[in-house]
């Protein structure tokens, strides 16, 4: 679920690069049509996880995206 969530938040950013500035403002309605639009459209339709991301984002899991999030996310909090 972690890796899932990575990586499709990933290609939110790239969809939507104030996507900061929107959640800071409270302001969650892009989030959710991104998603609507990208992934909840297909329902249980998708046979797998793969499927579903291949169609949503390209692509099929990857861990790369959850790496480049922890690798960020420790490397600023224990100054690595």
């Amino acid at each position: 679920g972690a890796m899932m969530a990575a990586q499709l938040e990933h290609h939110m950013r790239l969809d939507m690069p104030d996507l900061d500035a929107k959640i800071a403002a409270g302001d969650f309605t892009p989030v959710r049509k991104w998603l609507n639009g990208k992934v909840h459209e297909y329902g249980s339709e998708p046979k797998s996880m793969d499927e579903l991301l291949e169609r949503a984002v390209g692509e099929p899991l990857s861990p790369k995206y959850l790496i480049d999030y922890l690798t960020e996310k420790y490397t600023d909090i224990y100054k690595l």
